[in-house]
């Protein structure tokens, strides 16, 4: 009956044994676990704050965009009513121009009216000069009266010169040249508006375009987001499997050496009362104690005495087991000893 105690203190040992491996195994599968979730938890801290990041740029792209889109509207609303002046001031001159030139073909009706009768009071000195010089001949003519014809004759070609139309020709194209440059000119800066307005356009759809780029970024940052949340939470419910594991084979190792344990005073106990003892001649008290004792001394005893007790065990079962290591032990325990006396008696001389 010792025989199979011990056979199954030793299935128990190894039991022990292989639950201490896979026990250090688990350790370390779980502090490679948490060492990856750590890491995978600063990646996603990264991934964060590169996302804050990202919405703020894109705040402030959105900021500008609608800062860019305000002045566009103002330089249009600008543009606007620089055009409508221009047009209207173009208007007005057209108007000027167009009374300018009914003023001047007025001008030029009374000028040829006037020279119209000029022309006849001219024709008809002419004629009353070459009747008096006709009649010089017989009559003396008075020179007083000749003069007069010949000063009407001057006043009367004077009136006929187009001095003033050729005046009002030059006013007009003065004029004429004055609007053609006033025209140009708002030509140019309806012109100039226009491009700026298209360069303001292409770039609110630039920026438009980086907004969207940014917003999708921005969803595609929110769903590895998401996904990683997701991984951790379950990387989590595997850790606490893990360490609910743990704390089972842990519990389970300490039962095992606490049994291991009493079986081995129960061996120590049968060899010091000599011999195999055979169970039937015990008493039914005795067995009893015998099936209680394993786990009566597992729980009163506490695991780092259980734990100190591992290699007193292992260095009893092999000097009981081994006469060559009885030797060697024993010997070791001489020489020590006589070791100790001899550095004693020498060092107090």
């Amino acid at each position: 009956m010792f025989r199979s105690g011990s056979d199954s203190a030793a299935a128990s040992r190894s039991e022990v044994e292989e639950l201490k491996q896979e026990l250090e195994r688990f350790k370390l599968g779980a502090d490679s676990a948490a060492s990856a979730t750590a890491s995978e938890v600063e990646e996603l801290q990264r991934q964060l704050e590169m996302f804050r990041s990202g919405s703020d740029s894109a705040a402030a792209s959105q900021s500008e965009v609608e800062d860019l889109k305000q002045e566009l509207e103002r330089f249009t609303k600008l543009s606007e009513g620089r055009l409508q002046a221009s047009a209207e001031r173009t208007t007005t001159f057209q108007c000027e121009t167009d009374e300018l030139r009914q003023e001047l073909e007025r001008l030029k009706l009374s000028a040829g009216s006037d020279c119209t009768a000029a022309q006849k009071e001219t024709d008809e000195l002419k004629q009353e000069l070459k009747r008096l010089k006709s009649s010089s001949g017989r009559d003396a003519p008075d020179e007083i009266h000749v003069a007069e014809v010949a000063e009407k004759l001057d006043g009367a070609r004077q009136s006929a010169t187009p001095c003033d139309s050729d005046e009002l020709s030059q006013e007009l194209d003065k004029v004429r040249a004055k609007r053609a440059d006033e025209a140009a000119r708002a030509a140019a800066t309806a012109l100039a508006a226009h491009s700026q307005i298209e360069a303001l356009k292409m770039k609110v759809c630039q920026l438009q375009a980086e907004r969207e780029d940014s917003l999708r970024s921005k969803a595609a940052n929110v769903a590895t987001a998401e996904a990683v949340a997701v991984e951790v939470s379950a990387m989590g419910v595997r850790l606490e499997q893990l360490q609910a594991q743990s704390a089972e084979k842990e519990r389970r190792c300490q039962q095992l050496l606490a049994e291991r344990n009493s079986l081995a005073e129960l061996r120590g106990s049968s060899a010091a009362a000599g011999g195999d003892i055979e169970l039937g001649s015990m008493p039914a008290s005795r067995k009893g104690d015998s099936r209680q004792a394993p786990a009566v001394l597992g729980a009163s005893e506490p695991t780092w005495v259980q734990q100190a007790d591992v290699p007193l065990a292992i260095l009893s079962r092999q000097l009981s087991a081994s006469p060559l290591w009885r030797r060697v032990f024993f010997g070791y325990i001489v020489i020590l000893h006589l070791w100790v006396f001899i550095v004693v008696s020498f060092g107090h001389r």
